[in-house]
């Protein structure tokens, strides 16, 4: 376990999948100074970082999205520059988001939240610590281009195979992310279905058993994916809390969610009519010691 004189600090990858900015990019901010990692391996070069540097990530990322340049960021972020020359370019920001069209609204109360000093509010969500069982699944495992409908077809395509042989169990699918780090495209998943026993295998498919872990944080919420990112930063702070270690690939467990059921049928309560209606759980497979 950690401990405050001897604090866990994440390798660039392991920050980079948990904060959801590319490794290039925090080499990138690196080097021009808006983001230094906590410590530099002399040896190696190799960057870690701390969770109690997401707030200045996030601010950062904050001002980006509101379409400041990063020249721009760098002087919003630099404390011996003037109150005048950041108001100004608040000014000419605002300006240019007026000119937009209505669905910039939202960017512009950001904006101002952000001049008078204030956050960007962030949900909160509760972490759970337990033991999650292995589990005998039929599962893809492919490169995809991105998180979109190549996703669902691989769920569609397990869902049809293991309901042509009436071996689905009543539990939740799942998709693991292998990757170990944060990309925006070409990403490494893995979907899976559970059985109540073996199905033949295919080109695509295979049965394995999923691994368990006796010490899963988790975090469930409602509603549409798009509250992934911020699952993560949470999951990522209270790991640094506890002084745990990152143990595996992250999980995402469809506790309720939208379904085609084309040659095969699923049990009422797994499914949602709309994505305000979706549950799902994020786990993150963790072990003690340090990194």
């Amino acid at each position: 376990m950690g401990s405050a004189a001897d604090p866990i600090m994440f390798k660039i990858g392991e920050f980079s999948r948990f904060t959801r900015v590319t490794v290039k990019m925090l080499r990138y901010y690196d080097e021009i100074g808006l983001l230094r990692p906590s410590h530099v391996e002399p040896a190696t070069g190799y960057r870690y970082y701390m969770a109690e540097q997401l707030p200045e990530l996030n601010r950062i990322l904050a001002l980006k999205d509101l379409g400041f340049p990063l020249d721009a960021i760098a002087v919003l972020r630099d404390e011996s520059r003037s109150r005048e020359e950041k108001a100004a370019l608040f000014r000419e920001r605002r300006a240019e988001l007026e000119r937009s069209i209505q669905r910039e609204a939202a960017r512009l109360r950001q904006l101002d939240a952000l001049q008078a000093g204030g956050e960007l509010d962030r949900d909160r969500h509760d972490v759970v610590l337990r033991a999650v069982p292995a589990c005998r699944m039929a599962t893809i495992r492919r490169r995809v281009a991105a998180l979109d409908g190549s996703v669902t077809a691989m769920f569609e395509q397990l869902e049809a195979h293991v309901g042509a042989h009436r071996a689905r169990a009543s539990a939740s699918p799942l998709l693991l992310l292998h990757d170990e780090e944060y990309r925006e495209a070409d990403l490494e998943l893995e979907s899976a279905v559970p059985l109540t026993r073996p199905v033949p295998e295919t080109a695509d498919i295979r049965v394995r058993e999923v691994e368990g872990c006796p010490t899963m944080a988790c975090v469930i919420y409602r509603g549409g994916y798009d509250q992934t990112g911020g699952v993560l930063q949470t999951l990522l702070a209270w790991t640094e809390l506890h002084g745990m270690r990152i143990a595996g690939p992250v999980r995402e467990v469809y506790l309720r969610f939208g379904a085609d059921q084309r040659g095969y049928r699923l049990p009422s309560g797994f499914l949602a009519g709309t994505a305000s209606e979706f549950v799902t759980e994020v786990q993150l497979p963790l072990a003690e010691g340090e990194t």
